[in-house]
């Protein structure tokens, strides 16, 4: 339950953090969980659910789009890693041969643990990537079906009947898992179409039975659970709500403990008690970095792609997560590694996933900005806004904001919604908002705009929001702001997750108690390449004309300085609009002293990525949070998070 409160202040990747926290309460550490049959079990399944998703998830349209290309980079970034993985392992670590070929082959995997980075900054149809995921389908595969050969060997069991068996074996589970489980499942699926949970249930079945056939077949439990993945890939839509459930029972029980269960192997004692877990790590670390960087480059030079593509590629293939997790724990139990090997795989995994992290976000950002495609404005007649009110000294000027930044083509009401805790408090939180609202809702009405309010009970505010959100299928979401003291501490906590955890656009208002007299919107270096930058111009010019009066705009880079300009132009056409200015400005270095000549009925407006976004500077959104602590109590100010392109992400 703690690993994510953590995972949130750290950034540490969610599988580091369960790992860490078995390590931590396992028989190594406070000894405070026992390794019982009990967990045994659900990390078995564990186990099993992982690899199912890693084959559940992967892009198979993607694959046959780039299917030439994904299969050399597969063939590279399985082939080099295992290359320089042997010798390694064979001539400095002096392992076995059987050993040394399969922890060279863990080597050879890799999780496409930056892939959520992709769909951020819309780059999922980019050939680069593209050629990666395929890539992934390719390497992971041959590893696993090596990890096959593997165990046979270990087994002694080697004659040429057994390797003819093996062969036949195999081709007839592969043609059950592709052509009769796909036919069955979609044969039951339409029989129980409104059974929402059987279906399940049906999932969960097939994935057990995958792997018993694997099993059966000589192969390993993880290459039937990853082939189930594979098969069902084409019948699970990545939006439906079995995919929810199929996503939600993993994550919330049956991976978190099998990779507690991992850290609870890890004996931390032995990282301390001689050099030879180090030494491993180091040997793993170097080799699996170099294999997979060599790969990509010599992808990047066949294909012609440049540095930033091939970056791209490496930072994508680059991480090792849960195959490598699945083969080093098979690898364990067999006895072909011993503990040492299985520390230097975790702290491999540790590495990789913090390494991979950070390639990722900057080769992806440096390509997303020469991609960025022209403005493209969303249809106003398809947004949706919704207002969370949860102070009531402001309710009634938030709602009232509501009304000015609300799309004039909006054909939806403004969904008002107040998160409460328990059901006492939903009809007396109801009754407070007719009271607060009742005459801003004829108002509305009279100009043509209706306002439905509504509470959720909830026992997390931004859980509830979240549902909330996901219930009006809001495009836009307005929240209110805290005094400027406060600012520092909302955006670190509240704010900051409530942006992590949607892809809509998002505003956060603090209330003004005068007339404005002008607007003072900043935006970051490079927001034009947002893929909602658009959308963020169109609510300050819209709040401007309802509110009569200017608005001057300031951009770190020329370049976005001309892209608002283009977009207010769109925007203005031949009608009657307000006065508009531009200037470019330094955030770090200029902005506090351009504040310094803001009026007292100045609304500043400040237009704020999302971490991990094209357009995001860590230290120019600091200048932003420095301004806006420095602002006084009494001084109103609007926040805007440009919405993203993702999957609905709530």
């Amino acid at each position: 339950m703690l690993a994510p409160i953590f995972q949130r202040k750290t950034g540490i990747p969610d599988i580091i953090m369960l790992i860490l926290s078995g390590v931590l309460v396992g028989q190594y550490g406070l000894n405070a969980v026992k390794m019982d049959d009990a967990v045994r079990l659900f990390s078995t399944i564990g186990i099993l659910y992982i690899m199912f998703l890693a084959g559940l998830n992967l892009d198979a349209d993607g694959f046959r789009q780039t299917r030439n290309r994904s299969i050399l980079f597969g063939a590279l970034t399985f082939l080099t890693p295992l290359a320089l993985g042997i010798p390694v392992c064979r001539y400095v670590l002096h392992f076995s041969p059987l050993s040394s070929l399969l922890t060279a082959s863990m080597m050879s995997t890799h999780t496409l643990i930056a892939y959520p980075v992709v769909s951020r900054m819309n780059l999922t149809r980019t050939e680069a990537v593209g050629v990666a995921v395929g890539g992934t389908i390719i390497t992971d595969t041959a590893v696993l079906v090596m990890l096959g050969v593997i165990i046979r060997l270990q087994e002694n069991t080697s004659g040429w009947l057994n390797w003819l068996w093996m062969g036949i074996s195999f081709v007839l589970f592969f043609v059950v898992m592709f052509k009769v489980v796909p036919w069955a499942a979609k044969w039951i699926l339409r029989r129980i179409e409104n059974e929402a949970y059987s279906h399940f249930i049906l999932v969960l079945a097939l994935v057990f039975l995958a792997a018993l056939l694997a099993e059966l077949t000589g192969l390993e439990r993880i290459i039937g659970a990853f082939t189930a993945g594979l098969a069902l890939n084409r019948i699970v839509p990545p939006d439906s709500s079995l995919k929810e459930r199929i996503n939600f029972f993993g994550q919330a029980l049956f991976i978190p403990i099998f990779l507690i269960s991992i850290g609870m192997m890890v004996n931390i004692k032995v990282l301390f008690s001689g050099p030879e877990t180090l030494l491993v790590a180091s040997c793993l670390i170097a080799s699996a970095f170099s294999g997979k960087f060599l790969a990509a480059y010599i992808t990047a030079k066949l294909l012609h792609y440049d540095a930033t593509r091939r970056n791209v590629i490496f930072g994508l293939s680059s991480a090792h997560a849960a195959a490598t997790l699945a083969v080093v724990t098979v690898g364990y139990n067999i006895g072909l590694v011993n503990i040492h090997v299985f520390n230097g795989a975790v702290l491999l995994i540790l590495a990789s996933c913090m390494y991979a992290s950070m390639v990722s976000v900057k080769s992806m950002r440096k390509l997303a900005l020469r991609q960025a495609s022209a403005p493209q404005l969303s249809d106003e007649s398809q947004s949706r806004l919704m207002v969370s009110l949860s102070n009531p000294e402001t309710m009634q000027a938030l709602a009232d904001f509501a009304l000015k930044v609300v799309a004039p083509a909006q054909i939806a009401p403004i969904n008002v919604v107040s998160v409460v805790f328990d059901d006492e408090q939903v009809d007396e939180q109801m009754k407070r908002l007719r009271k607060t609202l009742g005459n801003l809702i004829m108002h509305a009405e009279a100009s043509g705009k209706h306002i439905e309010l509504r509470t959720v009970r909830h026992q997390n505010k931004e859980s509830g929001i979240r549902a909330a959100v996901r219930d009006s299928a809001a495009t836009e979401v307005l929240f209110g702001a805290p005094p400027s003291s406060f600012f520092g501490k909302f955006f670190g906590n509240t704010m900051k997750r409530i942006m992590e955890s949607t892809n809509r656009l998002l505003l956060f208002y603090k209330p003004v108690h005068e007339d404005v007299t002008m607007l003072r919107v900043i935006c970051t270096t490079n927001a034009d390449a947002e893929y909602g930058f658009p959308n963020c111009i169109r609510k300050t010019l819209l709040l401007a004309e309802n509110l009569h009066v200017p608005v001057h705009y300031y951009a770190g880079n020329i370049t976005a300085v001309k892209a608002i300009e283009a977009i207010v132009r769109q925007l203005k056409g031949a009608k009657e609009a307000p006065s508009t200015f531009f200037k470019t400005l330094n955030i770090v270095t200029e902005l506090a002293a351009e504040a310094g000549t803001f009026g007292p009925r100045d609304l500043p407006v400040f237009i704020v990525p999302r971490e991990k976004s094209v357009s995001y500077h860590s230290s120019e959104v600091h200048s932003i949070h420095e301004l806006i602590s420095a602002l006084g109590d009494e001084n109103p100010y609007l926040v805007i998070s440009p919405n993203y392109h993702d999957e609905i992400k709530i």
